[in-house]
Protein backbone atom coordinates (compact mmCIF):
# COMPACT_ATOMS: atom_id res chain seq x y z
CA UNK A 1 0.00 0.00 0.00
CA UNK A 2 1.25 3.44 -0.77
CA UNK A 3 1.32 6.55 1.67
CA UNK A 4 -1.81 6.99 3.47
CA UNK A 5 -1.64 10.44 2.44
CA UNK A 6 -1.40 10.27 -1.41
CA UNK A 7 -0.27 12.69 -3.62
CA UNK A 8 -1.05 15.46 -6.01
CA UNK A 9 0.93 15.95 -9.15
CA UNK A 10 0.39 18.72 -11.91
CA UNK A 11 1.61 18.34 -15.10
CA UNK A 12 2.42 21.96 -16.34
CA UNK A 13 3.86 23.70 -19.30
CA UNK A 14 7.05 23.85 -18.34
CA UNK A 15 6.98 20.32 -16.13
CA UNK A 16 5.98 17.83 -13.56
CA UNK A 17 5.45 19.00 -9.80
CA UNK A 18 4.70 16.66 -6.92
CA UNK A 19 3.29 17.10 -3.68
CA UNK A 20 2.23 14.93 -0.73
CA UNK A 21 -1.19 15.11 0.63
CA UNK A 22 -0.92 16.75 4.26
CA UNK A 23 -4.89 16.70 4.71
CA UNK A 24 -8.14 15.07 3.50
CA UNK A 25 -11.54 16.84 4.53
CA UNK A 26 -14.70 15.01 3.53
CA UNK A 27 -18.14 16.69 3.35
CA UNK A 28 -21.34 14.70 2.24
CA UNK A 29 -24.58 16.66 0.96
CA UNK A 30 -27.52 15.29 1.42
CA UNK A 31 -30.53 16.35 -1.33
CA UNK A 32 -32.67 19.38 0.19
CA UNK A 33 -36.15 19.26 -1.08
CA UNK A 34 -36.50 19.70 -4.94
CA UNK A 35 -32.38 18.29 -5.12
CA UNK A 36 -31.56 15.14 -6.23
CA UNK A 37 -28.64 12.92 -5.52
CA UNK A 38 -25.90 13.00 -2.95
CA UNK A 39 -22.98 15.18 -3.14
CA UNK A 40 -19.73 13.92 -1.79
CA UNK A 41 -17.06 17.04 -1.13
CA UNK A 42 -13.92 16.21 -1.19
CA UNK A 43 -10.74 18.95 -0.01
CA UNK A 44 -7.38 17.89 0.01
CA UNK A 45 -4.60 20.19 1.18
CA UNK A 46 -1.06 20.22 -0.55
CA UNK A 47 1.87 19.48 1.54
CA UNK A 48 5.55 19.22 0.52
CA UNK A 49 6.87 19.83 -2.05
CA UNK A 50 8.42 15.92 -3.10
CA UNK A 51 9.60 16.60 -6.76
CA UNK A 52 10.09 18.94 -9.61
CA UNK A 53 10.81 19.36 -13.26
CA UNK A 54 9.96 22.53 -13.37
CA UNK A 55 12.90 25.55 -12.98
CA UNK A 56 12.53 27.52 -10.15
CA UNK A 57 11.97 30.57 -11.85
CA UNK A 58 8.30 29.06 -13.30
CA UNK A 59 7.74 25.95 -10.38
CA UNK A 60 4.56 27.30 -7.45
CA UNK A 61 5.64 28.26 -5.05
CA UNK A 62 2.99 27.57 -3.44
CA UNK A 63 1.51 23.96 -2.50
CA UNK A 64 -1.74 23.13 -4.43
CA UNK A 65 -5.19 21.98 -2.77
CA UNK A 66 -8.35 20.98 -4.47
CA UNK A 67 -12.20 20.97 -3.59
CA UNK A 68 -14.36 18.78 -6.27
CA UNK A 69 -17.83 17.85 -5.67
CA UNK A 70 -18.60 14.07 -6.77
CA UNK A 71 -21.88 13.23 -7.02
CA UNK A 72 -22.58 9.85 -5.80
CA UNK A 73 -25.53 7.34 -5.51
CA UNK A 74 -25.32 5.56 -2.06
CA UNK A 75 -23.70 6.38 1.40
CA UNK A 76 -22.50 3.10 1.88
CA UNK A 77 -18.57 2.87 1.30
CA UNK A 78 -18.36 -0.32 -0.21
CA UNK A 79 -20.54 0.95 -3.21
CA UNK A 80 -17.89 3.32 -4.22
CA UNK A 81 -15.41 0.66 -4.98
CA UNK A 82 -14.92 0.17 -8.64
CA UNK A 83 -16.99 3.08 -10.01
CA UNK A 84 -15.51 6.10 -11.69
CA UNK A 85 -17.45 9.07 -12.21
CA UNK A 86 -16.86 11.89 -14.85
CA UNK A 87 -17.88 15.50 -13.81
CA UNK A 88 -17.78 17.52 -16.75
CA UNK A 89 -18.57 21.39 -15.67
CA UNK A 90 -16.64 23.01 -12.23
CA UNK A 91 -19.87 24.81 -10.77
CA UNK A 92 -23.19 23.45 -10.51
CA UNK A 93 -25.45 25.77 -9.68
CA UNK A 94 -28.30 23.69 -8.41
CA UNK A 95 -26.52 22.66 -5.62
CA UNK A 96 -23.93 25.30 -5.13
CA UNK A 97 -20.42 23.12 -5.74
CA UNK A 98 -17.67 24.16 -7.52
CA UNK A 99 -14.51 22.27 -8.02
CA UNK A 100 -11.31 23.96 -7.94
CA UNK A 101 -7.58 24.36 -7.27
CA UNK A 102 -5.77 26.71 -5.30
CA UNK A 103 -2.55 27.25 -5.23
CA UNK A 104 -2.59 31.42 -5.53
CA UNK A 105 -6.45 32.33 -6.34
CA UNK A 106 -9.13 29.48 -7.04
CA UNK A 107 -9.27 28.48 -10.49
CA UNK A 108 -11.57 26.45 -12.14
CA UNK A 109 -11.45 21.98 -12.34
CA UNK A 110 -12.96 20.81 -14.59
CA UNK A 111 -13.23 17.45 -16.77
CA UNK A 112 -13.02 15.49 -13.69
CA UNK A 113 -12.54 12.21 -13.92
CA UNK A 114 -12.76 10.44 -10.30
CA UNK A 115 -12.21 6.64 -9.31
CA UNK A 116 -12.88 4.74 -6.73
CA UNK A 117 -10.25 2.50 -6.28
CA UNK A 118 -10.43 0.62 -2.70
CA UNK A 119 -11.50 0.73 0.71
CA UNK A 120 -9.11 -0.30 3.15
CA UNK A 121 -10.99 0.19 6.59
CA UNK A 122 -12.35 3.52 7.17
CA UNK A 123 -10.21 4.75 4.11
CA UNK A 124 -10.81 4.96 0.93
CA UNK A 125 -8.37 5.24 -2.22
CA UNK A 126 -9.21 8.19 -4.77
CA UNK A 127 -7.32 8.31 -8.07
CA UNK A 128 -9.09 11.76 -9.77
CA UNK A 129 -7.57 13.43 -12.98
CA UNK A 130 -8.86 17.54 -14.22
CA UNK A 131 -8.09 20.43 -15.95
CA UNK A 132 -7.45 23.44 -15.10
CA UNK A 133 -5.68 26.77 -16.36
CA UNK A 134 -1.83 26.76 -15.28
CA UNK A 135 -1.78 27.92 -11.67
CA UNK A 136 1.01 30.98 -12.22
CA UNK A 137 -0.50 32.35 -15.93
CA UNK A 138 -4.68 32.78 -15.40
CA UNK A 139 -4.55 34.71 -18.81
CA UNK A 140 -4.81 31.49 -21.01
CA UNK A 141 -1.59 32.22 -22.45
CA UNK A 142 0.20 28.67 -21.62
CA UNK A 143 -1.37 25.20 -22.27
CA UNK A 144 -3.78 23.81 -19.31
CA UNK A 145 -2.39 22.23 -16.38
CA UNK A 146 -3.54 18.63 -15.64
CA UNK A 147 -4.06 17.35 -12.26
CA UNK A 148 -3.76 14.13 -10.67
CA UNK A 149 -4.92 12.93 -7.55
CA UNK A 150 -3.69 10.03 -5.97
CA UNK A 151 -4.64 10.08 -2.05
CA UNK A 152 -6.83 8.03 0.49
CA UNK A 153 -10.46 9.66 2.82
CA UNK A 154 -11.83 8.88 5.62
CA UNK A 155 -15.30 7.15 4.56
CA UNK A 156 -16.74 8.09 8.39
CA UNK A 157 -18.93 11.09 7.08
CA UNK A 158 -20.39 8.77 4.64
CA UNK A 159 -21.20 6.18 7.27
CA UNK A 160 -22.37 9.22 9.80
CA UNK A 161 -24.64 10.44 7.17
CA UNK A 162 -26.59 7.36 6.40
CA UNK A 163 -27.52 7.37 9.83
CA UNK A 164 -28.87 10.77 9.30
CA UNK A 165 -32.69 10.90 9.84
CA UNK A 166 -34.44 11.81 6.27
Amino acid sequence: MMDPQGLIRLDRFCGRELYAIERAKVYVSLPDEGEVGIVLNLEFDGGALIHSTASDEVRCMYSPSLEVNIPISSLAPADLVGKTIHVAESMNQERDTWNRIYVYEHEDLRDITASFLELTGKQCRLWLTGHTQDPNHYDGSKAETVVRLDGWFSVTELEDAALRPT
